[in-house]
């Protein structure tokens, strides 16, 4: 599995992605940025507002394709809670290489 913040510009990881030869998870540059940190830093997770109300909160986006270009794995919703009445998403830490 790849994770990245951008894509555009890589047309060798957009093929591999949609023929369905790589798994990819598309993150937020800033919660990529927060959970090499919290990783760096022994935190296994932090809440962060950064993707409510998006496929990053509410799960369903593509991470792998068939050969034939139908979905093979959709995103799980994320775990949600409420501080002082705002909605925040729980993401997990990441070891970078």
């Amino acid at each position: 599995r790849v994770k990245t913040t951008f894509m555009s510009g890589n047309r060798i990881l957009q093929d591999l992605w949609q023929n369905g030869t790589l798994e990819l998870e598309l993150i937020p540059m800033g919660s990529f940025v927060d959970m090499i940190r919290a990783a760096a830093s022994g935190v296994p997770a932090f809440y962060t507002p950064t993707g409510l109300g998006t496929l990053v909160q509410d799960g369903g986006f593509p991470l792998k394709y068939f050969q034939n270009g139908s979905v093979a794995i959709r995103s799980l919703p994320k775990e949600t809670r409420n501080f002082k009445g705002k909605p925040y998403i729980l993401e997990e830490a990441i070891h970078a290489d």
